[in-house]
């Protein structure tokens, strides 16, 4: 047995939380105990980096806290507390942080970020100017070298990065997206588990009270530690088997993909899972089977001073099971985020006319297509229709047809 699976059978029993929240708190925690270990994937287009980023929507009293903070914070502190930054940084804070001068961990951008309640993150992110943070730490996630131009600090730089981030939050989140989290990418980085049910009644002193949780405590520990003390520079590598496996898996992304709207979102996340999304939680799956061989040291191919570990076809399987699971939930969240903004048209509805208004007058006499304001705006399509149809109602602005040989384009204007 694997650590994970060791995780979520431990967890449930004391916590009775649901096993998809102490699962994919296992899974981040694997993935942030290797965090300077040079573990790559490779892959035709360069190495990518098993970093998972993952966010839990559940009611309170799902005992998520109890899953995340008092178990999961709690032993990942035990095995290397320096890489743990605190919880209260804005999406800003967050990027700055993990510069170059700022980093805590032997100035390396790696680290993790546990937050618990989201909802001060992303009450804050609503700024307009926390976009630009937001698409930086984007990059952060991918693994990318970022730099930007500050006022105050002059040049920031985040240096080869390794971020695993685990958030929670109430539905009251809901609230707090807008669609420009999505468009821009930020979003659509996280494996997204949604809990809708309480947890089963248990006991607070079963199971032989505080010894038996300080011996578990102590097992899980010692597990990780074991994950810990795997060799560096390991490149994962896909046989051809499991390569075909994973064509296989991407081929269905690719048919699911074609039947949705254009102007969805929805898009970038499948791709996403069937790609980076997979690479990565299969990594993670094999480094579970295979860290205890690991630890011994035991030889694996080498190629130049990196050591390559073949990724088996089980851990490829679970990968994509896992990210069905995913998939899943997330059409569950996007489905109650909708709900919750087109409640919120009944209060923005104005303000939003007013910033279409100014989109379309600022264009000029050459006006503006529907294409170039849903990208300008960054709102749904449906939305946006409703409030063009507002503004043509009320005269305020025109329309006329661009032809050309091929297709006939409609153009918004205002004079």
């Amino acid at each position: 047995m694997g650590f994970i699976d060791m995780y979520v059978d431990e967890i449930t029993l004391r916590t009775g939380a649901a096993k998809k929240i102490i699962k994919a708190n296992a899974i981040f925690l694997v993935s942030s105990v290797i965090c300077d270990k040079n573990i790559r994937i490779a892959t035709a287009i360069g190495d990518q980096k098993p970093n998972l980023w993952f966010f839990v929507v559940s009611p309170s009293g799902t005992r998520k806290t109890t899953v995340v903070k008092r178990w999961g914070s709690a032993l990942l502190y035990r095995i290397n507390k320096r890489i743990i930054l605190p919880d209260e940084y804005t999406p800003e804070e967050l990027f700055s942080i993990l510069t170059t001068d700022n980093a805590e961990y032997d100035g390396s951008a790696v680290g993790a970020y546990i937050r618990d309640e989201a909802s001060g993150f992303f009450a804050s992110a609503q700024r307009d100017y926390m976009l630009g943070a937001m698409e930086q730490l984007s990059k952060v996630y991918d693994g990318d070298d970022v730099s930007r131009a500050t006022k105050g600090s002059g040049l920031e730089e985040i240096i080869n990065p390794y971020l695993t981030v685990m958030m929670c939050s109430t539905p009251y989140i809901y609230k707090l997206f807008n669609e420009s989290m999505f468009r821009q990418g930020f979003l659509n980085r996280f494996l997204y588990i949604v809990v809708n049910e309480r947890p089963r009644f248990s006991k607070l002193h079963m199971l032989d009270g505080y010894k038996s949780v300080k011996d578990v405590r102590d097992k899980l520990i010692n597990e990780l530690f074991l994950i810990r003390s795997i060799p560096n520079n390991i490149v994962c590598m896909v046989s051809p088997s499991v390569e075909d496996l994973l064509n296989r898996y991407r081929r269905k992304i690719y048919d699911e993909v074609a039947k949705l709207e254009s102007d969805s979102f929805v898009p970038d996340y499948i791709f996403r899972l069937g790609d980076s999304q997979v690479l990565k939680l299969a990594t993670i799956f094999e480094i579970d089977a295979s860290y205890q061989k690991l630890s011994e040291e035991q030889s694996l191919p080498m190629i130049g001073e990196d050591m390559i570990l073949p990724m088996r076809f089980e851990s490829m399987r679970k990968a994509i099971s896992y990210a069905e699971a995913r998939k899943n939930d997330y059409l569950r969240l996007l489905y109650e985020f909708m709900q919750q903004t087109q409640e919120r048209e009944i209060y923005t509805h104005k303000k939003e006319i007013e910033r279409c208004f100014t989109k379309i007058k600022d264009a000029g006499s050459a006006g503006i297509t529907r294409k170039d304001l849903i990208r300008g705006l960054q709102w749904h399509a449906d939305f946006l229709d409703k409030v063009i149809n507002t503004l043509l109602q009320s005269e305020r602005i025109k329309v006329r047809i661009k032809k050309t040989k091929t297709k006939r384009t409609v153009i918004y204007y205002a004079e």
